[in-house]
């Protein structure tokens, strides 16, 4: 599983017409929004895994966390997933992942340590 964690300002330099402005119903407008990417690969067959459900919780150590949906991208006939998160402070964060995959008993999961630093 690959894990990415950038700020949407960036997405925001993108044209207007630009795929990713619009995905997860646009860039939002916080100042502390980033934009969490998910790229899972299957194991055995190093295959990119497209048919997937996917969702994340990011949870500042010490405090709640907020659950959702990581929506497919394609870009450049590939899959992702994504969605935006506030990320407020500088500090550790836990991020879970969880993807369901049809004809799979169970969810994989997997959780990562996310060192932010806010600008």
């Amino acid at each position: 599983i690959y894990l990415g964690v950038v700020p949407a300002q960036i997405i925001q330099g993108h044209p207007k017409e630009h795929e990713e402005r619009r995905m997860h119903g646009g860039v939002p407008a916080s100042r502390y929004r980033h934009h969490l990417m998910v790229a899972p690969f299957d194991a055995a067959s190093g295959r990119r895994i497209e048919d997937a459900q996917v969702t994340a919780a990011v949870t500042e150590l010490g405090l709640a966390s907020k659950r959702k949906t990581l929506e497919p991208m394609r870009i450049d006939d590939t899959v992702s997933y994504g969605n935006y998160f506030d990320i407020r402070s500088n500090g550790t964060y836990r991020i879970e992942v969880e993807i369901r995959r049809p004809g799979h008993a169970g969810p994989i999961k997997a959780t990562f340590n996310h060192r932010h630093f806010a600008p």
